[in-house]
């Protein structure tokens, strides 16, 4: 039985290592947060006291943790991968990062002799639960192909995308997409109710029209109408659109529409909403519509 090692067991995390420990991998766990213990041993997951102890017993290690500064603690810190990691070691990180900061990690990772590959998914909660997520992948063919069982037993679409970095920089291109849909259809909706047009009308339209995009097809019919939470927060989606500015920039890309993306989703974070569920981007919507969108339509 193949020994995997994971590392932050939040929303995505926790399920992801679920279902590994499922698939007869043999998988050992570490979270910042003591309480990610709980429940752990019913499903097989053994628990460990810092990512070095998970480096001393694996070879194979999985990191899923929120932003790419943690990644470099995880790593470099005084209890980290890399103080214990032995030669040939593979990090697989899953988390939606910086590709500069991946970048860089990856040449330190090559001075001790461990290879880094960066390999974040699409596809929420729902699709970590069932093994349906989308996987980005960047770095060496040669050890991508080593890991290819690994990632079919939490994927179903894997694509390659290039040399390291690559993944991460997807990732954040779909996730300013994602943003902009959810943005423009918001405005479209509350639109639509100033006019006195049904708005759950106007999302059966563009669900079958040039103008449909996963908003109209899944977020506001599933999730905003029902008023059931979508699993990620505002604040998260602002760290992944403000990664997208810092990369084009670093690539010297003018970046007119991201920009204002920005603006709108990151105004809720300066007036405290960081935290909320994303659902709640709406809410400035509701507000200049004079209507309540969430909860329109109960399941």
């Amino acid at each position: 039985m193949e020994r995997v090692g994971f590392i932050g067991l939040g929303k995505m995390g926790r399920p992801m290592a679920i279902r590994l420990a499922s698939k007869e991998f043999k998988v050992s766990a570490y979270d910042i947060r003591p309480e990610a213990s709980q429940g752990l041993e019913e499903t097989g997951i053994a628990w460990f006291q810092s990512p070095r102890h998970i480096a001393e017993n694996s070879t194979l290690i999985i990191i899923m943790v929120v932003s790419g500064k943690q990644v470099r603690e995880i790593l470099l810190g005084p209890s980290g991968i890399l103080q214990a990691a032995s030669p040939d070691t593979i990090i697989v990180d899953m988390t939606s990062s910086d590709p500069i900061i991946t970048r860089e990690l990856g040449l330190l990772c090559k001075e001790k002799k461990v290879h880094l590959i960066d390999a974040p998914v699409s596809g929420g909660v729902e699709g970590a639960e069932k093994g349906t997520l989308t996987i980005m992948v960047g770095g060496e063919e040669r050890l991508i192909n080593r890991i290819q069982h690994l990632l079919m037993a939490i994927g179903q679409n894997i694509f390659y995308m290039g040399p390291l970095g690559s993944g991460h920089a997807m990732k954040v291109m779909n996730n300013f997409i994602s943003a902009t849909t959810m943005a423009a259809t918001a405005e479209v909706v509350a639109l639509a109710h100033k006019a006195e047009i049904s708005v759950e009308r106007v999302i059966e339209v563009l669900q079958v029209s040039t103008g449909t995009s996963n908003a109209a097809t899944r977020k506001f019919p599933r999730h905003i109408f029902p008023d059931k939470n979508l699993g990620f927060t505002i604040e998260i989606l602002c760290k992944d659109l403000k990664t997208y500015l810092q990369f084009a920039e670093a690539m010297g890309m003018p970046t007119f529409i991201s920009s204002v993306v920005f603006q709108l989703w990151n105004l809720q974070v300066i007036e405290g909403s960081g935290q909320k569920d994303a659902i709640h981007f709406v809410e400035p919507f509701e507000r200049w519509c004079g209507a309540r969108i969430r909860g329109l339509k109960k399941e």
